[in-house]
C-alpha cells in the first residue's frame, strides 16, 4: 500500500472579469426586469437575452462566502476568466458595442468599468 505525505491540494475557484456597470434592483425593476429572488443574476440575464436579444454578463456583487444579497448587480461583458495561479492579459475591450446593447435595455452610461471577482477555495 502506498501512503502520500507530501503536500496535496483540492482547488476550486470561480471568478469573473465584467466591462460593464453596477446598478441596483431598483432600477432594473424600473425597466422591466423581474427580480424573483434566489438565483436574481441568473434570471435577469435570461430576461435580457429572450427580451431584448442581447448576451449580457450579469453578476450580483454579494460577498462570495455566505454574504447576503446588495440588491447590485454587475451588468456588461464577461472579457476574462481568471484560474487559480495563471496570469491572465485583458483584452481591449469595445466599450461602444457594450454601451450599444445597455442602451437597449434602457440604461444610458458615458463611461464602464471593468469589475474583478476572484474566489479560490484552496483546501488541504
Amino acid at each position: 500500500m502506498k501512503i502520500r505525505n507530501s503536500f496535496v491540494s483540492n482547488s476550486s475557484s470561480s471568478s469573473f472579469v465584467v466591462r460593464g456597470i453596477m446598478t441596483t434592483a431598483e432600477a432594473l425593476q424600473a425597466l422591466g426586469v423581474p427580480i424573483d429572488g434566489e438565483d436574481d443574476a441568473w434570471s435577469i440575464q435570461k430576461h435580457l437575452e429572450k427580451t431584448h436579444g442581447i448576451k449580457m454578463a450579469v453578476e450580483t456583487t454579494r460577498y462570495y462566502f455566505g454574504g447576503d444579497p446588495t440588491g447590485e448587480f454587475i451588468i456588461g461583458k464577461n472579457i476574462a476568466d481568471l484560474d487559480d495561479g495563471c496570469v491572465t492579459e485583458l483584452p481591449e475591450t469595445d466599450d461602444t458595442s457594450i454601451m450599444k446593447d445597455l442602451r437597449k435595455i434602457g440604461i444610458s452610461v458615458d463611461k464602464l468599468s471593468t469589475f474583478v471577482q476572484f474566489v479560490s477555495n484552496d483546501n488541504y
